[in-house]
């Protein structure tokens, strides 16, 4: 690290350093802070001429370690209101300003000198400072206008209306030291005033605005406070100082234009009306972030994007931290950009700090953590850079300095052994920066054999009425070039497409040329045209949507090989289009997460949706959709193992389970406070019990399956009710929770539903109760259940986070399956149950083979699984720990009930059955295949079934 001169430089520090220590009657405390003190004198001239003429000031820093506590906004407040209590006038009052200003400044910079604090903490600091500066000052001016007022009672009595809202850096709350703050004020107005009255209020409310301006900017002895810039209200220097909120929300509804957008997405309320300015902003949300960016929005964001580029590339720029190339503002339009894409439908992007953004872009994966993680250093370097520029001499510049000694300064606080080091430093962040910032809104430019192809089909489009014309070119690039004109050319007829707006045409326009050139290399293009164009009929009126699949044409081709690959696919996007922005941001891996990360998925998804049902239902859906789509994706393309399919597809179901009965149960306790059981003097709270069956239960779910499942509870005890006021029985309370929980997974809204839920396997079936207590349901199993009842019980498993709970379903579970079974009973009931399963749902057609009900397959290996641990368990125990077939098979080996190599034969079979499924599924085909379709795995699943079961 270089060392702070000692020649001239410190003969001059050591000479002031004395004349201040005579001011003062105690100096030992400073004499101990000597060289910190001097180190600050170099590197801040200002703070040096702070520390000279308020020399008290500098001791008390010391004495109360101020320098080493972050200041919060309370203890702003504290400080300027005991500084301006006093201040009669308003020359008093701006004097205080100023000379706390100073001196807080001063404090902050020598803090971030020494490094007693982040780069976040000085920019919150500088923020916090000026958040109380402008609330207190207005609150000054209100009141002091008010009792300036002669002869009008109505004036003495007018509320507080007008609101401050900081937009730019401190709306961000990432001020720098010399920043402007930019300021747009509004008023809200009472409609139940007479027109006079209206006016007459208007004119003190902007008298108090203009007031409040010149005492923060007014340049005194002693320096200003803040420049205050409200170029940013509607219609900027031309529009007026302070309009109304009626008429603010009117222009933004009218005239509010894309750049608006990007500058109120810092928008925050400072001072005044503070519940009239938040619920302005509330109503501005639809115009900042909207659901998807059309066209136009697009262009306009390339347009700033040029702006910022060209304004860098200017030499006026060269070396500006702020404007130039890598520099403040690429990181920042960087983060807005995706937020202005994304935000409308990602509530966890509307964010106001750059830096809050820039984490919270690791979460929604828009953007790569690598990257994410270089703008984050880039734009931390570059702020302390900003912080060193400017408390040199508390001036406002953005220049890296030529001066020879300035750059020592500067490397120096930037704690860099030379200018060369941190120059090289400064670049490589740069650079990074503009890397990223020129890959944004990359506009792909079709070339050579590419563009030619796009004319083409652009031309057929175009004239689609010249028949023969438009055959001939498509001939070229498809192989069944007339019927893809009579496709293509009943959709332009059609009513959808006769009914759009110039608008939306002209998106349309500019997108079937495309979509055509990227159709041609596919292996089925006309089966991929025919889908699509049931997607786009769905679509196209919405012109976002055209918009979408414009700016992704480098990712469209991989949209179009799943719609080939999966009818299921096709019909799921065109009946949820909101799907397309998901799979056109899904890497090519389509790699779907685990079940703790869907768990946190989930949670972040629906962070901001649990105050309205409506809103979190819809949530939910989408995050299902989107999620099924992403692991159909998986299927498709990477060839997923059958198992992981099922496993990822019950994790989901699982996790939407527990978010639903979550909600429902936080809906009720609302009401009714929690369910509350006393037990002989002891109390505890009950809870719920989910047991999933079937598919479910044996993780083996499959596409579109219902979920079986039963609702118990361990509620019991001399007084079972909610504790809350209006108090219900708990049995109530359970029945209520399990009814509005499947309401939540189960109604069809505008996103359509999360799961069909099927509760008929509950004891008693659909006479008994909707959810029946642990004891009662123990009670059945063991006294009254049949033996299919049993056979289900092999596949169920529990949701719950109660560990007690969860051992004890699991201790019935085992108790009720070991019991003492005789072999042949068993036998009888499983071949009975089977050939009635056979007779009223196998295959009619004696040339087809159901894969799934007919002999020799998946029912007849199920219930060969089932036979073992119905007849064995009571001498195996181990036959009970898994729920899902494959892993009791592995049990049968291990405890020698059947050959492995029998064993590993029936799995084989099992998975290349289930794997089938999947497919037919995918495609929207019946479970049926020719009837010589896996004779030879017929054949050996019927001789097993044939000699264990006759």
């Amino acid at each position: 690290m270089q060392n702070i001169p000692t020649d001239q430089k410190r003969e001059l520090f050591e000479h002031s350093f004395s004349s201040m220590l005579a001011l003062l009657d105690d100096s030992q405390l400073l004499l101990q802070h000597k060289e910190e003190i001097f180190k600050v004198w170099y590197l801040s001239p200002f703070v040096k001429h702070v520390c000279l003429t308020q020399p008290r000031w500098l001791h008390n820093l010391f004495k109360h370690q101020a320098l080493q506590t972050n200041y919060s906004k309370e203890k702003y407040i504290h400080l300027i209101e005991s500084s301006i209590k006093q201040s009669i006038t308003h020359e008093e009052l701006q004097k205080q300003l100023r000379l706390l200003r100073t001196s807080e400044y001063a404090r902050i910079a020598w803090r971030d000198i020494q490094n007693y604090t982040s780069v976040e903490q000085t920019l919150s600091e500088l923020s916090c400072f000026a958040d109380v500066c402008i609330s207190k000052t207005l609150d000054w001016c209100f009141e002091s206008e008010k009792q300036s007022v002669r002869n009008s009672e109505f004036l003495r009595m007018l509320p507080q209306n007008i609101i401050v809202f900081a937009l730019g850096k401190l709306g961000g709350s990432e001020l720098n030291f010399s920043s402007d703050v930019d300021l747009v004020f509004a008023y809200t107005s009472d409609d139940q005033l007479s027109q006079e009255d209206t006016s007459t209020a208007y004119t003190l409310y902007l008298k108090i605005i203009q007031r409040f301006i010149k005492i923060l900017t007014e340049q005194t002895e002693d320096g200003f406070v803040f420049r205050v810039d409200t170029r940013l209200r509607p219609f900027g220097n031309s529009g007026t100082l302070l309009p109304s909120i009626s008429a603010m929300d009117q222009y933004f509804q009218t005239h509010g234009r894309d750049w608006e957008r990007y500058a109120w997405i810092k928008a925050r309320v400072v001072a005044g009306n503070f519940s009239a300015g938040e619920k302005f902003l509330n109503d501005l949300i639809p115009f900042i972030y909207r659901r998807y960016m059309d066209y136009g929005s697009i262009e306009s964001l390339r347009e700033m994007k040029k702006l910022v580029d060209k304004k860098a590339m200017q030499t006026s720029a060269e070396q500006d931290i702020k404007i130039g190339k890598g520099g403040i503002r690429e990181v920042e339009f960087s983060v807005q950009m995706f937020q202005l894409i994304y935000a409308g439908k990602d509530r966890r992007l509307r964010n106001k700090t750059t830096l809050g953004t820039l984490h919270i872009l690791k979460e929604v994966g828009k953007l790569s953590i690598e990257k994410i993680e270089q703008l984050i250093d880039a734009y931390l370097f570059l702020r302390k850079v900003e912080n060193g520029v400017q408390i040199y001499s508390d001036q406002q510049t953005h220049k890296l300095p030529k001066d020879q000694d300035k750059r020592s300064i500067l490397s120096i606080f930037m704690n860099e052994n030379s200018w060369t080091e941190f120059y090289n430093d400064y670049l490589n962040h740069t650079s990074q920066v503009n890397s990223i910032f020129q890959e944004l809104l990359y506009e792909e430019n079709a070339e050579g054999d590419e563009a030619s192809k796009n004319n083409d089909l652009a031309g057929v489009w175009e004239n689609l009425e010249e028949e023969p014309n438009c055959i001939r070119v498509l001939k070229d690039y498809f192989i069944d070039g007339e019927n893809i004109y009579k496709n293509i050319l009943d959709f332009s007829e059609s009513g959808v497409v006769k009914q759009l707006t110039t608008f939306s045409k002209d998106r349309l326009d500019l997108f079937m040329p495309i979509f055509l050139r990227v159709v041609s290399k596919l292996d089925d293009p006309s089966l991929v045209i025919e889908r699509f164009i049931k997607i786009l009929k769905k679509i196209v009126q919405r012109s976002t949507y055209i918009s979408l699949l414009i700016e992704n044409q480098n990712k469209l081709f991989n949209l179009l090989q799943l719609i080939e690959s999966s009818n299921w696919i096709s019909q799921y996007i065109t009946t949820h289009p909101i799907l397309l922005d998901d799979l056109l941001q899904m890497e090519k891996n389509y790699e779907p997460p685990g079940l703790i990360e869907l768990r946190r998925v989930l949670d972040v998804s629906l962070r901001y949706s649990e105050d309205n049902l409506e809103t979190f239902m819809n949530s939910l859906r989408e995050f299902k959709n989107s999620q099924v789509v992403q692991i159909a994706a998986a299927d498709i393309v990477e060839d997923f193992p059958i198992m992981k399919v099922s496993d990822h597809l019950s994790w989901l179901a699982e996790v939407c389970i527990e978010k639903g009965v979550q909600l429902a149960y936080q809906n009720l306790c609302e009401k009714h406070g929690e369910p509350v059981c006393n037990n002989n003097s002891e109390e505890y709270i009950p809870e719920l019990l989910v047991i999933q069956y079937g598919k479910l239960g044996g993780l083996e779910l499959g596409y579109g399956s219902d979920l079986d499942i039963v609702f118990l509870h361990n509620s019991y005890g001399e007084k079972c009710e909610t504790n809350g006021i209006k108090t219900i029985h708990n049995d109530v309370f359970f029945t209520r929770l399990v009814q509005r929980a499947i309401h939540i997974l189960s109604t069809v809204t505008a996103a359509g539903k999360v799961f069909d839920i099927d509760t008929r396997l509950r004891p008693h079936g659909e006479s008994g109760p909707i959810v029946t207590s642990i004891n009662a349901y123990q009670h059945y199993l063991l006294n009254d259940a049949w033996l299919w009842e049993h056979q289900a019980l092999i596949r169920a498993r529990p949701i719950t986070n109660n560990t007690e709970l969860r051992d004890k379903f699991l201790d019935i579970r085992k108790k009720v399956l070991c019991q003492f079974r005789e072999i042949q009973n068993v036998r009888n009931s499983v071949i009975e149950m089977r050939e009635k399963i056979l007779s009223e749902h196998g295959s009619k057609e004696r040339d087809k083979f159901n894969i799934k009900k007919d002999r020799g397959g998946i029912l007849d290996i199920e219930f060969i699984v089932q036979f073992y641990v119905l007849s064995y368990a009571n001498k195996y125990n181990e036959l009970c720990t898994y729920t899902d077939n494959v892993r009791i098979l592995d049990t049968c080996s291990e405890v020698n009930l059947i050959e492995k190599n029998l064993v590993n034969e029936l799995k084989e079979i099992y998975l290349q059955y289930r794997k089938l499924l999947h497919k037919l599924s995918l495609q929207l085909l019946p479970e049926v295949v020719d009837i010589h379709k896996f004779q030879q795995e017929r054949d050996k699943v019927q001789h097993f079934w044939s000699s264990l079961l006759h």
